[in-house]
């Protein structure tokens, strides 16, 4: 039997422009296109491309280059 790993974010942090902005290593946000799957469970979204291990998704509107903070630490 294969097994199947799904990736979802928050609705809240997907773009009209199928964009999300996340926190790159010197905590700026920075834009990355991703590709929206068909699934949407309970206010999340699933996303088949564009995202990598340890991506942080920001879930605010932030303009891109704003240095930013994570409220979280990292898992």
């Amino acid at each position: 039997m294969r097994r199947v790993e799904r990736v979802f974010i928050p609705k809240d942090a997907l773009r009209a422009d199928n964009t999300v902005m996340l926190i790159d290593e010197d905590s700026r946000a920075v834009s990355r296109t991703v590709k929206v799957g068909t699934q949407s469970i309970d206010g999340w979204r699933e996303v088949t491309s564009g995202l990598s291990p340890g991506d942080r998704v920001i879930t605010s509107d932030v303009a891109e280059g704003s240095i930013v903070q994570s409220s979280s630490e990292d898992l």
